[in-house]
């Protein structure tokens, strides 16, 4: 049974007596502590650095084109094989708007298309070919005023360039392929 008198017996006891084990543990303690505060200061910083980070969208340019490029990726066999434009926005009766071909700079051949989103609005995918033979795509879709204040440019991506640009009441973006030699 523990009396006062006794406590105080053994406090002045551990007073007088050094032990440098004692010490060693009061010291690892410390510096135990020190690491977890350490660690846990690190761990609050990546978890803000995280959501920061995680918050932050892209620009609409950005947006735009990386949704463009994802879908040039997963090209595939057009649901509606044609030649003609006019066919083609016949066959694509989602669309709430007249699919016209823009005026490009190279010659390209329609393979065909089918519908796709873009910008979070239904879009047509026309897939092209050149003269060598190479697949590009071409997205049309309604041009809202989001797409509208794009401006008109080429972009570069991994392994190829999306164009973007606006005519009259359409959004215009043509992923291609890095094609050696050909001006950006």
């Amino acid at each position: 049974m523990a009396t006062p008198e006794l406590d105080e017996a053994l406090r002045r006891f551990y007073d007088q007596v050094e032990s440098p084990r004692r010490g060693e543990r009061v010291s690892n303690l410390a510096a135990s502590w020190a690491a977890a505060a350490w660690g846990g200061a690190l761990v609050a910083v990546c978890a803000a650095a995280l959501t920061i980070f995680s918050l932050v969208e892209p620009s609409p340019r950005e947006a735009v084109t990386q949704e463009v490029w994802t879908h040039f990726l997963n090209l595939d066999v057009p649901v509606v094989e044609t030649d003609s434009f006019v066919a083609l926005d016949q066959a694509l009766e989602r669309l709430d708007f007249r699919l016209t071909p823009p005026r490009l700079p190279l010659a390209f051949s329609l393979k065909g298309g089918k519908h796709c989103s873009l910008d979070g609005r239904v879009a047509a995918q026309a897939i092209l070919e050149d003269d060598a033979g190479r697949a590009h795509a071409l997205y049309v879709t309604r041009a809202t005023d989001r797409l509208r204040q794009l401006p008109a440019e080429s972009v570069a991506t991994p392994g190829g360039r999306v164009r973007i640009w606006s005519e009259g009441q359409l959004f215009y973006a043509l992923a291609s392929p890095v094609i050696e030699g050909a001006q950006p």
